[in-house]
């Protein structure tokens, strides 16, 4: 199966049955709070470049997975948890700080697009 179209179900089923088990409200709360926390992903992963508090880095890191999670993305929260898991290997979390962002705003839109239909 097409992994853009594995991730788009994944993100329609989960955001349907948040619908179903809370309410519309708090499904856009979930979604908002998703949706607006790329200034601070940004800023953080700006700070890492420059002081590489990798420390920092993985706490963003396992709040982004979460996120990500609860609204049903599938490959952000894997990314995600190898910086969590990277302190052996701190070489490879500027790499994963890019497909990070490069993933977030795949699904950020991805599931804004989802959620407009659903309404």
């Amino acid at each position: 199966m097409n992994s853009k179209l594995s991730e788009e179900s994944s993100i329609f089923n989960r955001l349907l049955i948040l619908k179903s088990e809370t309410s519309m409200e708090v499904t856009t709360e979930i979604l908002r709070l998703f949706s607006t926390r790329q200034v601070e992903y940004e800023h953080l992963a700006h700070n890492y470049s420059q002081n590489k508090d990798l420390k920092q880095i993985q706490m963003l890191a396992h709040n982004l997975k979460a996120t990500s999670a609860n609204i049903g993305a599938v490959r952000l929260p894997e990314i995600c948890q190898l910086v969590e898991d990277s302190e052996a290997i701190t070489g490879l979390v500027p790499f994963y700080l890019r497909a990070i962002f490069s993933e977030y705003k795949k699904i950020n839109f991805l599931a804004n697009k989802i959620f407009d239909q659903m309404k």
